[in-house]
């Protein structure tokens, strides 16, 4: 008797907790589901996001190798209006701003990069930018800008494209002698196209 009593105290004790505490449980309860349910359904607003966003920026492509300009320019606004925390915006950037480049418009082009340098969500992205946009600013003879660019702490995969870089700089400015080394130091790594650095490096005279 004694242990039935006290098996219906602990019930009675438990129905006076859940009279108290029960609105509370079945709340956090729903909340808990809310929550679940909410982040299932960012999950999937996140999935659709990114696949419109990747075939917007595949009709981009496929405008910028056709050569329309004007549809490029319109679908690359609608990433940055619709989906500007994708990495596709700073695609949809450096390939226009390729394009320009082949249209000779160099100034246009300093734009897209000049936006893909700073906004691109990737380091690596940022880091072609940067590469892209010093020889656009080179080309504009904005030498300034562009060795101020160089000088920039970058990812150090790219290091040996900034020495080529530097080179192309130092010899614009007639500095022969930090051309010479800038050309050496990029060919001490990885650089992209260790011929043409090479050529470059023997058509300058030997310093006296």
């Amino acid at each position: 008797m004694a242990d039935l009593k006290t098996e219906e105290e602990q019930v009675e004790e438990l129905k006076k907790w859940w009279k108290e505490n029960g609105r509370s449980v079945i709340a956090g309860l729903v909340i808990g589901i809310g929550i679940i349910f909410a982040w299932q359904g960012w999950q999937q607003y996140r999935a659709s996001q990114a696949a419109q966003a990747s075939a917007t920026y595949r009709q981009l492509s496929q405008a910028v190798i056709a050569g329309h300009a004007e549809a490029a320019d319109t679908l690359y606004q609608r990433l940055r209006d619709d989906f500007g925390g994708t990495p596709y915006v700073a695609f949809g950037a450096l390939d226009l701003a390729r394009m320009k480049v082949d249209a000779d418009k160099l100034g246009e082009a300093r734009v897209y990069l000049d936006w893909a340098k700073d906004n691109a969500p990737d380091e690596g992205l940022k880091q072609v930018a940067r590469l892209r946009l010093v020889r656009v600013l080179l080309a504009l003879g904005d030498l300034d800008v562009a060795t101020r660019i160089v000088e920039e702490p970058g990812v150090a995969a790219f290091d040996a494209e900034m020495s080529a870089l530097r080179g192309d700089l130092a010899l614009a400015k007639g500095d022969t002698a930090a051309a010479r080394a800038a050309y050496r130091k990029a060919l001490e790594g990885d650089v992209a196209n260790p011929a043409f650095i090479r050529m470059k490096l023997n058509d300058l005279a030997p310093s006296s």
